[in-house]
């Protein structure tokens, strides 16, 4: 039976993270400590938009809290999904299709994540 070494095992790990669809973490935790979900989506609020709630938009959502920050790929569904530790988090984002990705979108106010829970929340991008 061949043992890895710790340094090995810790790399390994960190691959695995860097891996996973969609989300990249920008600072590390405990993997014990308690997490949640939030689900929302990319949308424009006016312009040309003949929605009632505005037209997805592809991008990335970037989550901000005190300690931690993650980053996901939105498609062009609008929709994305952001799993985290629990706390308070502000939802900014961009996309390719509003101002050539160099305008911010943001949600109306911060996320709360609490334990086993979803948080649902939207990230407009406001035309005039």
């Amino acid at each position: 039976m061949k043992l890895r070494s710790p340094i090995r095992s810790r790399l390994a790990g960190l691959a695995m993270t860097a891996t996973l669809p969609g989300l990249l973490l920008a600072s590390c935790g405990s993997s014990s400590a308690p997490t949640g979900v939030i689900r929302g989506e990319l949308l424009t609020d006016g312009g040309l938009s003949t929605t009632p709630h505005g037209q997805p938009f592809r991008g990335h959502v970037k989550a901000e809290g005190d300690a931690t920050s993650y980053v996901t790929s939105v498609p062009a569904s609008g929709r994305f999904t952001l799993r985290g530790p629990v706390g308070t988090y502000s939802l900014a984002g961009s996309s390719p299709q509003f101002g050539s990705g160099q305008y911010a979108c943001r949600a109306a106010s911060d996320v709360r994540v609490t334990p086993g829970t979803t948080s649902h929340a939207i990230v407009v991008c406001h035309e005039k």
